[in-house]
């Protein structure tokens, strides 16, 4: 990226035309370095220069400007110039609107907006369904309705990703967090089949090993760190020591405590 971004910039101190080579490809291009570079307060107005007089008719290129110039303001944390640039870009419909109706979403939901957050995830879901987009933005439903204890949307919005994207990078989070919401509503079966779901197909994988916490967290609910241990002996290639399974019956003992339950502290 640091050599292409040489180049652009070389070229532009003295541009000749020829062809595709020309100043605008060069400062889009150069913009794009940037970007990737994490540089967007540089970045910024070469896609402004690009994007500025975009329309549904202008090229690909002006269009995405547009959009990318949005783009640079939200990660430089100017929320309000960034909706201003999506709010034209879907009021005109230009390319990439699905993208932009997507971000209005997640600005809302950083602004504490979490009605306006899914009504703009909607968009995405009901407007665009073909989106790249799609995953993306039923996962985000699923995390918005569980940070308002809207469980029974949160469940649905999750097994969305999980039956409709399966190769999508959010589906095991979307298993690990099913996991959790279950737990949370003290549906500790349903809990264990996702979390187990998750050490079976995704040994290795950091949700796996989350899934592995929240296992342990249902059997001390319950009581029964024999029965942790018997199914995490279905996993051999999970990690389990005698200090771990030493500390799971110590957790169920201060829980039972906790619970004025001395009985079976004492038994635990």
């Amino acid at each position: 990226i640091d050599d292409a971004a040489y180049y652009f910039s070389t070229y532009l101190t003295a541009p000749q035309t020829n062809g595709e080579v020309n100043v605008n490809n060069a400062k889009y291009n150069l913009a794009y370095c940037l970007l990737k570079k994490e540089s967007y307060k540089e970045a910024l107005p070469y896609f402004e220069q690009i994007g500025k007089n975009a329309m549904v008719t202008s090229p690909t290129m002006e269009q995405d400007a547009y959009l990318r110039s949005g783009d640079c303001y939200f990660m430089q944390k100017n929320y309000a110039k960034a909706t201003d640039k999506y709010d034209m870009i879907v009021k005109y419909a230009l390319r990439g609107a699905d993208y932009a109706y997507y971000q209005k979403g997640i600005l809302a939901g950083l602004q504490a907006k979490p009605a306006d957050k899914i009504a703009n995830l909607d968009k995405v879901i009901k407007d665009y369904p073909e989106s790249y987009y799609l995953d993306d933005a039923w996962y985000q439903k699923a995390v918005t309705y569980v940070g308002q204890e809207d469980y029974d949307k949160a469940i649905t919005a999750h097994k969305t990703v999980i039956g409709k994207f399966p190769q999508s990078p959010y589906m095991r989070k979307s298993l690990l967090n099913l996991g959790l919401v279950y737990y949370n509503t003290n549906n500790y079966d349903e809990a264990l089949s996702n979390y187990k779901i998750l050490l079976r197909d995704y040994p290795k994988s950091s949700e796996a090993q989350d899934a592995l916490v929240g296992i342990k967290d249902v059997y001390v609910a319950q009581g029964d760190a024999d029965g942790y241990i018997k199914l995490i002996k279905q996993y051999p290639e999970v990690d389990f020591s005698i200090s771990a399974q030493d500390s799971l019956t110590y957790q169920i003992a201060e829980n039972y405590y906790s619970k004025e339950d001395c009985a079976n502290a004492v038994t635990s």
